[in-house]
């Protein structure tokens, strides 16, 4: 069967900072209490569960969910999604935590309760992470029924989530003396933070204000569109509504879109 892709509405977080919250590794399974407590300690202000329900539902952050009965599947090309041991079963074991879909997400964080039944999987379609439904519940059983205490996160996007709340201070570092100061979060030194692509947009809004233009976000997002493809920019290529870059430190394309190049702006205003 032909698949139908779905764009992402929103640009998926990711770590850039030290972690300073508690002992977690980014695979551990937290409940939604656990992980806006552990991204309140990083971030040093509150992060709330509903914070995460409202990322999940953008899909900035994955969230998933204790299953509580065993259910037949069908996977898309007809193959096996999961088993419980059998290589020809094609059964989701009561008590798996599996990824929910996004309407799902968007279910629980304007009720606080969830209905789905199927499976999402994601693919790099023309530089950008697309959505498609892997697998769906098998004709004749129920729903699978969700509430906030079934809900998981796992610490790696606990870590995104945490970032993208994070105040301007940084945590010292263990060799600094009481009277060195720290310097203004400019330059190569903050950039690092923020990845390839910040260096891209500092460098686009220098140029600009040394020319008394105002850096506003689309003509930023133009000059970026324009930089596509040259040998020394991370930009590969321009997006309908954004730019493909590539991260340096995975060789993994990402997708910068208006919305969040408005949000990077904005947050270097400021300082952060």
């Amino acid at each position: 069967m032909s698949m139908k892709y779905r764009l992402p509405m929103f640009e998926r977080l990711e770590p850039c900072r030290p972690w300073r919250g508690g002992r977690i590794t980014d695979t551990d399974p937290l409940t939604l209490n656990e992980a806006a407590r552990e991204a309140s300690r990083h971030a040093g202000t509150e992060v709330t569960a509903a914070d995460f329900l409202r990322a999940a539902a953008r899909g900035e952050i994955t969230l998933r969910a204790i299953v509580h009965s065993r259910a037949k599947v069908q996977k898309h090309d007809g193959g096996i999604y999961c088993n419980q041991g059998e290589p020809t079963e094609n059964t989701v074991p009561k008590g798996a935590i599996p990824t929910l879909p996004i309407v799902a997400c968007q279910q629980l964080a304007a009720t606080g309760r969830a209905s789905w039944r199927t499976f999402e999987g994601c693919e790099l379609i023309d530089g950008m992470v697309c959505r498609f439904d892997k697998a769906w519940l098998a004709d004749g059983e129920p729903d699978f029924e969700t509430v906030l205490d079934d809900c998981r996160v796992i610490g790696f996007d606990v870590h995104a989530l945490a970032d993208a709340f994070a105040t301007d201070e940084e945590p010292t570092a263990p060799s600094a003396t009481p009277t060195e100061t720290a310097e203004p979060a400019t330059g190569d030194s903050a950039r690092t933070r923020h990845d390839d692509i910040q260096i891209e947009i500092d460098d686009v809004r220098a140029g600009l204000e040394q020319q008394g233009e105002p850096a506003k976000p689309a003509k930023v997002m133009a000059l970026l569109r324009e930089r596509a493809g040259k040998p020394d920019s991370c930009i590969s290529e321009p997006a309908p509504d954004g730019v493909i870059w590539i991260r340096g430190t995975t060789g993994k394309p990402a997708k910068l879109t208006m919305e969040a190049l408005t949000k990077r702006i904005d947050r270097t205003r400021k300082g952060r």
